[in-house]
């Protein structure tokens, strides 16, 4: 349904290309054909929760306000282009009631390097990578169950 921009990866694994649409006038208009039919409940959008329909326009918003006066999203610096990208994520998610497919970029620095790269990962990858990280981390901090070894502390593995 939303039109797609982003050249980079889509995730971290993948290497595949995203389709680019990088007319500002074109997103605009799609996002103002969206914004009409979530304020009249119409279509798709007659049974969108309150919530879901508010965070919709405030995404909107920002999509909106990013994009005026440019012709092009390529006019925009590149951290605006990865806000801009997340910000459409969440549009195409609320509409296609898909939030663990929503796509989220950050821009980051490796280690050991100054040139930034964008790292783009789905919700749900997100969600799973968070939930190992607490894992491992909590089976470092377990008491001894039944006993410690000799040269260990009391209680503690």
């Amino acid at each position: 349904m939303l039109t797609m921009w982003w050249t980079t990866s889509a995730s971290a694994e993948s290497q595949a290309p995203v389709l680019v649409e990088t007319d500002a006038a074109a997103i605009v208009a799609q996002q103002h054909e969206i914004r009409q039919a979530a304020q009249q409940r119409s279509g798709r959008y007659k049974d969108m929760a309150g919530a879901d329909r508010e965070r919709l326009l405030q995404a909107q918003e920002r999509v909106l306000g990013r994009l005026d006066g440019r012709s092009s999203t390529t006019e925009l610096p590149r951290n605006d282009q990865v806000a801009l990208f997340n910000d459409l994520e969440e549009i195409s998610a609320l509409v296609n009631k898909a939030e663990d497919d929503r796509m989220v970029c950050e821009r980051s620095r490796p280690i050991g390097s100054n040139r930034p790269v964008s790292v783009c990962k789905t919700v749900a990858q997100r969600r799973e990578e968070r939930e190992r990280a607490l894992e491992s981390r909590g089976s470092r901090d377990a008491r001894c169950v039944g006993g410690c070894r000799e040269n260990s502390t009391p209680g503690w593995n």
